[in-house]
């Protein structure tokens, strides 16, 4: 859910960067 909030551009740079964080550390 939070990857189509993203690329919706409705999500902060902030949460953005978290986000890829959490990704990083999916991947």
């Amino acid at each position: 859910m939070e990857e189509k909030l993203i690329i919706g551009g409705k999500l902060p740079l902030i949460s953005l960067t978290q986000w890829s964080s959490t990704n990083g550390k999916n991947v």
